[in-house]
Order: C-alpha cells, then structure tokens, then sequence
C-alpha cells in the first residue's frame, strides 16, 4: 500500500501547486508507483478477499440472488443458511398460505438481518386473480379421474377425493348446470350437475 500513498500525494501536489505542469510524463507515472526494490511479497501489500467477511461484501454485488421460501425452508435456521449461502432477497409467495404464517416468515427474517447488521430484501409476490380451493388432507393434492363425481361446498374441513372447500360463495350463486369450471390453469374441467344450498355436484371431465 505504500506507492497508492505516495501516488496520492503526489497527485495531490500536482492539484494545487500552480508551479507544476498539469500532467505527468509516464516515466514520472512509473517511478511514482514502482514498488520498492529488493524482495517484495504481493500477498502483503493488501488484504485478502478471504480476510473480509462475506457479508460485508454485499454491498458490491450488482446482481441479486433471490430465494423463494417454503415450508422447508421457513425455520430461522434455514433462513440464516441461505442468508450465509448467498441469498439477498427472500421471495414469499402469497398465493398459498395463510396471512399468519407470512408474518411469522417476516418476523424470522428479520431476526437474521438483526443478527448479522445487515438488510435483506422482502419480495411480496402477490396472488393473482385465480380462485383457489381449500386445503387437502394429503399434502400433496388427489388425482381425480374422468367422469367421477366432484362436490365443491362452503365446509372448511380439508378435503379427501370427493370433495373441497370453495372459499367463494358468489361462485356457487353464480353457476348453473351445465357450466364449466375449469382447474390447474385448463389441466381439469368440472361440469356443474347439480347445485344446492352451498354447493356444486360436478363431473370431472379432463381435456
């Protein structure tokens, strides 16, 4: 680091000394930041990238890294993990879940940023206009066959092969015999074959 700071002071002689030239010849450059003469070990004239701590570095990056959570990775510890992994930004997506467990994502997140005094960014991505059912019993949804029998109703309790909650009661009102439902983006059509008081008995019919 030395010959950056005799280079320093000699710039700075030039700018304000009105008895200099303006400019300086390259073989003035090049004496003014030639490294002393004898042995000289490069590694010791400035630190290593290793002996700044990763964190502190972020401030650098142009391009961000972003992580979507979900349930494996909504503990503190993950979060602290992909935060150390890299991650700058932590995407929740709002289109499942319940508000609750969103703020409780946020609170952790920002238990990491406190810990390590350093921001992370919060990507809300918000739930579009689709409709979307009530929960499952298995985690992992059923596969309904063509021609079976489908109800959706207003009863929150999760739902099996047979029938869902549909947390929309205007849609219920709305449809008629013969109207079609369709599910998974188009992937499953249910035609409406009966309606009753806070339900539709469908037939699934798949394209």
């Amino acid at each position: 680091m030395k010959f950056n700071i005799c280079f320093l002071f000699l710039a700075q002689a030039i700018a304000f000394s009105p008895s200099n030239p303006s400019f300086l010849r390259r073989s003035q450059l090049q004496a003014t930041v030639a490294p002393p003469t004898g042995s000289y070990d490069a590694s010791a004239a400035a630190p290593t990238v290793a002996a700044v701590p990763k964190v502190a570095q972020r401030w650098r990056k142009s391009t961000k890294q972003v992580a979507t959570l979900g349930p494996a990775s909504s503990s503190t510890e993950m979060l602290e993990k992909l935060f150390l992994a890299g991650a700058d930004v932590f995407r929740l997506n709002f289109s499942h879940g319940a508000q609750e467990q969103k703020l409780d994502l946020l609170n952790k997140i920002r238990e990491v940023e406190e810990k390590y005094s350093h921001p992370i960014a919060i990507l809300g991505d918000l739930q579009g206009p689709k409709l979307r059912v009530g929960e499952f019993s298995n985690s992992d949804g059923e596969i309904l066959e063509r021609g079976q029998n489908f109800r959706l109703d207003l009863d929150n309790a999760k739902g099996d092969k047979n029938r869902v909650m549909l947390p929309h009661p205007e849609i219920i009102e709305a449809s008629e015999i013969g109207h079609n439902l369709l599910v998974d983006d188009g992937k499953v059509r249910l035609v409406v074959s009966g309606k009753g008081e806070g339900y539709l008995d469908c037939t699934v019919e798949i394209p």
